[in-house]
């Protein structure tokens, strides 16, 4: 069974543990709030110029998180209890951030195709469309980051890929605003294996 505990339980716990994460606030009589961007503005040099032309299309649906991470909090793992930071949060709603991740990465990953969220370009029949469910995004006590999940490839009602993952990495430092920038990381590994993926079913 998960426990998911707030503010000073997990101050209490996780910060003995090597992952200190910037909890001073939590203890003090004035806290500050913190929030994390997964996502940092891009340049218009660094947008790829989409194209009509392109013979394929991916249409990326939004992401499906499990429900502890579908809010703002952001949480950490021991064993298997989840614990909660009330003052370290998400700029922005998690799923949306993270679908903007994985479509920002295939299109730079997949110069051949034409790739969108599919909120753009509703009731296309003739596009791929990807589906990424997400089960682990997060740091634990023993300092890795890990993704985990699963993803669909269909093209109409056909099922062309299905597969798992799971990625992880050690936190090269402490903190919430590292652990956010290696997770970042994770989506651009894990946008990499989609593109493998759609590659080999090219040609």
């Amino acid at each position: 069974m998960i426990n998911i505990s707030i503010g000073n339980i997990f101050t209490r716990y996780i910060a003995p543990l090597g992952l200190t994460l910037a909890l001073a606030g939590c203890a003090s009589s004035g806290i500050n709030n913190s929030y994390y961007l997964l996502n940092v503005s891009q340049t218009a040099d660094e947008l790829q110029q989409p194209s009509i032309n392109k013979s394929k299309q991916l249409l990326v649906e939004p992401v499906v998180l499990a429900d502890f991470l579908n809010q703002k909090f952001l949480v950490m793992q021991k064993n298997n209890q989840l614990f909660v930071s009330a003052t370290h949060q998400w700029a922005q709603p998690l799923a949306g951030s993270v679908t903007l991740a994985i479509t920002d990465e295939l299109r730079a990953d997949l110069s051949a195709w034409r790739v969108s969220k599919s909120r753009l370009n509703p009731g296309n029949r003739t596009a791929y469309t990807l589906l990424v469910a997400i089960d682990q995004f997060h740091p634990n006590d023993k300092s890795l980051v890990s993704l985990k999940g699963s993803f669909q490839v269909r093209n109409g009602n056909d099922l062309v890929i299905e597969d798992h993952f799971f990625i992880s990495q050690p936190l090269e430092q402490d903190g919430f605003s590292q652990s956010v920038f290696q997770l970042r990381d994770l989506l651009s590994q894990l946008a990499k294996k989609i593109a493998n993926e759609l590659a080999a079913i090219e040609g």
